[in-house]
């Protein structure tokens, strides 16, 4: 997973704002959209986001960061459990710390040589500024006023492997990555009520669309089948039905009935 976004990134080096300075573009859009972003925000972490997204429907996986462009808000997550270092390794996103609470800036490690690190980081320039406008690879001394968030530790979880039922239809199975259960959008939401002509992908909110409503989760494309955490896509379409589900986990079976 993590080399695999290693290559992601480097794949995107030199792309730009269009306009220079404006927080917009093809692929930054991308970024900030898959991120849950619909204006221009920076997007320093909305790339690396994009980044790991990417690479997890690349390998089939799953993409254990947290869903946000806010570097204070994932320094903060990540203290939570535990992945906050002072010394970086490769595949790290390090934090540029204005002090210990205020995270200004976000890159990920690609290479340490002695006292210096090769950094692959968005919304930068050639100075570093966190008010860049492209994609860049840099070369950053080792410094004291870096954070290093380890999520290699959380992609390098177990999976277990779960048969699904929806309302006594069985769906097949499906799998739990680090205690998250995805589920097909398509058949789980057709199972539980929804029509088949009612779900559609959303180009502008990069998602998938219920009714016309947004399912406000990050969509892992599998095998040309979307899946999202099962526990999301019920309550969503529960509320769309307005209509209460119940999930049971037995052993290693899950039947969502309502």
């Amino acid at each position: 997973m993590i080399e695999e976004t290693l290559n992601v990134a480097r794949s995107q080096i030199g792309q730009k704002e269009v306009p220079k300075g404006s927080n917009r573009g093809p692929m930054v859009t991308q970024y900030q959209r898959v991120t849950g972003y619909t204006f221009d925000v920076p997007w320093c972490l909305c790339f690396l986001y994009w980044c790991a997204e990417q690479a997890a429907r690349n390998l089939g996986s799953s993409n254990p960061l947290l869903r946000t462009g806010d570097c204070d808000t994932i320094l903060r997550w990540g203290r939570e459990r535990d992945i906050v270092f002072t010394e970086p390794k490769v595949g790290d996103f390090g934090l540029v710390m204005a002090s210990e609470t205020d995270a200004t800036h976000i890159f990920v490690v690609e290479k340490i040589t002695g006292a210096k690190m090769t950094t692959i980081e968005g919304n930068t320039n050639n100075d570093g500024s966190r008010e860049g406008y492209a994609v860049l690879r840099r070369s950053r001394n080792l410094a004291p006023r870096y954070r290093y968030l380890r999520w290699s530790a959380l992609a390098e979880a177990p999976t277990k492997t779960y048969s699904l039922s929806v309302n006594g239809q069985s769906l097949g199975e499906v799998q739990a990555i680090r205690g998250v259960t995805r589920a097909p959008v398509r058949t789980t939401a057709v199972a539980m009520g929804i029509g088949n002509a009612e779900i559609a992908w959303d180009d502008e909110g990069q998602g998938v669309a219920i009714r016309g409503k947004l399912l406000p989760s990050a969509v892992l494309l599998k095998d040309g089948v979307s899946l999202v955490p099962l526990r999301e896509l019920v309550t969503f379409v529960g509320t769309v039905l307005n209509k209460p589900f119940n999930i049971t986990v037995a052993g290693t079976s899950i039947s969502v009935n309502g």
